[in-house]
């Protein structure tokens, strides 16, 4: 797509973001653009492009090379504030390391944005960005209670969190059940 600025052709070109999980619970993002079917990395575009007109409130205008690209602005903002927290005064690098918790930053990120393999990965950001965790509950055949709506919804987020393997803390009054919740959940395999 094209739209004309400032007497010039810009080029509105998508961020995608390259994802992957690392080992230690980590995501891995890099972010960068496909121009003119060459990878181009955020990093090496931040050190080489002259950014102009600024003050639009849809667009971030880099002029690379030979071509003006037009970036939207809340993707690239979004990439900005996670710099700006995990990377301040540092060069900005290929691939952010981020804490696994970071995922939901880049819900708003169209499917076409994210580059990445790793269905599991794919399915956590979409869960963690829109909770549901009112899923049908399978209850152990050897459990004797009936519980509550809230309790087989914490439930489901505990099994939620042991199948994107994340920590989380179960924490509410004395006497709401939890104990029960956890004998449960996937996680009492873990306990017992």
């Amino acid at each position: 797509q094209e739209s004309r600025g400032l007497g010039d052709v810009y080029k509105r070109q998508p961020l995608i973001l390259a994802m992957t999980r690392s080992r230690i619970n980590k995501l891995s993002v890099a972010p960068y653009f496909d121009i003119s079917d060459k990878t181009v990395y955020l990093s090496d575009l931040l050190t080489s492009a002259a950014l102009c007109n600024n003050k639009s409130h849809l667009f971030n205008y880099y002029k690379y090379q030979d071509t003006w690209l037009a970036v939207h602005k809340p993707d690239i903002n979004c990439i900005f504030d996670l710099l700006a927290q995990f990377y301040a005064n540092k060069t900005v690098p290929k691939r952010l390391s981020l804490p696994l918790s970071y995922a939901s930053s880049f819900s708003d990120f169209d499917d076409s944005q994210i580059d990445c393999a790793d269905k599991a990965l794919l399915e956590l950001i979409t869960q963690v960005s829109n909770p549901d965790f009112h899923d049908s509950l399978v209850i152990p055949k050897g459990l004797n209670a009936t519980l509550r709506d809230y309790q087989k919804q914490a439930v489901n987020w505990l099994q939620f969190l042991r199948k994107h393997q994340l920590g989380g803390i179960l924490a509410d009054d004395m006497g709401l059940g939890k104990t029960c919740l956890l004998y449960t959940s996937d996680a009492a395999d873990d306990l017992l």
